[in-house]
């Protein structure tokens, strides 16, 4: 801790279930899962209500597989994994890109925080509150912006450091579903609108003085 600046706890988590078999009575191979297992029933939360085809096709267009004996199933909440060795490290992988979506929502929240305290600021200065917040803030928001363009770059780095080619197909797979691009490019947006306030806020103060 002693290591760490600013340190503190988020109160947001991401929960996620992941259905690890080695072996099911009654399957020979993934394929047979996929035809005999309901696996979107049981990834989607719904044992009673019967899930019309289009839903049971949605879950599983995002099948992988290895050989013919093992079959990875994910979703956005949660995954199916069968793998007769018992090796985790598909499950490992699913759970490393979860962190990176984590990061990119704690990024997004961050972000929201900040674009908040800019426009308070810009009401108090509106009923004649004289506010030095503007030029902290100019400040801040290019720092979080280089910050996030480096942990992007790690992002995009981090297929590199999955070196098996079928665990990186398995992560891209997660990262797709967990639409990690999506809040990328809403975090780049939101990180032009608060540079771009915050300028305009930092020219103001300038032609003040």
């Amino acid at each position: 801790q002693a290591a760490l600046r600013r340190s503190g706890e988020w109160d947001l988590f991401e929960d996620y279930v992941i259905y690890f078999f080695e072996d099911i009575e009654g399957i020979k191979s993934g394929g047979e899962l996929t035809l005999k297992g309901n696996i979107a029933p049981l990834i989607l939360g719904e044992p009673r209500e019967p899930l019309a085809p289009i839903s049971h096709e949605l879950v599983l267009e995002n099948t992988f597989q290895y050989n013919n004996n093992d079959l990875v199933v994910i979703d956005w909440n949660a995954a199916v994994v069968l793998e007769p060795t018992g090796q985790r490290d598909v499950a490992d992988v699913i759970e490393f890109a979860l962190t990176h979506l984590l990061e990119v929502r704690y990024y997004d929240d961050l972000i929201d925080k900040r674009l908040e305290g800019l426009y308070d600021a810009i009401e108090k200065e509106r009923h004649g509150v004289l506010n030095t917040y503007f030029s902290k803030a100019s400040r801040e928001a290019s720092s979080r912006y280089i910050e996030f363009s480096e942990f992007m770059e790690r992002v995009d780095n981090s297929l590199k450091v999955v070196g098996d080619f079928y665990l990186a197909v398995i992560f891209r797979g997660a990262t797709r579903k967990f639409r990690i691009q999506d809040w990328q490019q809403s975090i780049s947006r939101k990180m032009g609108i608060l540079a771009q306030v915050s300028e305009l806020l930092e020219g103001e103060m300038n032609v003040r003085r």
